[in-house]
């Protein structure tokens, strides 16, 4: 075990084969940022969002660290509620509505909401009402996000 030195790259390169002959697949393959339509995905087990961007229909944007998300909650018929303490003290609460918000699809491990609690969404977009049509069944399709301050 090596400390405070490199990693001896042809260790790495030993571990890398390991790997695709575990799994078949490149590391590369399951590290990065995956668009799941509505939300983003880290797919690397290191990976986490420090900062959720909410991307809004008419083009506007509004982004909150997540270190700042004190409360989460998960209602099928309401949607995701998340409550924001900013650093003056403001309570801001975002509510996501949408279908199938945490939802598998295709076999994939995404799911908005619990990803959201592990911080593995870095976004999450409205869908615009033509996208609705066009998503499969299954799909998470956020059709309203709203951002009240208290």
């Amino acid at each position: 075990m090596q400390t405070g030195l490199a990693e001896d790259p042809l260790e790495k390169i030993r571990r890398e084969v390991s790997f695709i002959e575990a799994t078949g697949r490149d590391q590369e393959e399951t590290t990065g940022e995956q668009d799941c339509g509505s939300f983003g995905w880290y797919r690397g087990i290191r990976d986490r969002a420090e900062t959720l961007d909410l991307r809004f229909r008419n083009g506007n944007r509004r982004a909150f660290p997540v270190a700042t998300i004190s409360d989460y909650t998960y209602d099928p018929s309401r949607g995701i509620g998340l409550k924001i303490v900013q650093g003056d003290g403001t309570i801001v609460r975002v509510t996501i509505t949408g279908l199938n918000l945490n939802g598998r699809r295709d076999g994939s491990t995404a799911r908005l909401y619990e990803g959201l609690l592990r911080c593995r969404v870095p976004w999450v977009r409205e869908s615009d009402d033509s996208e609705e049509l066009e998503e499969d069944e299954g799909a998470t399709v956020v059709t309203e996000i709203v951002v009240e301050e208290a």
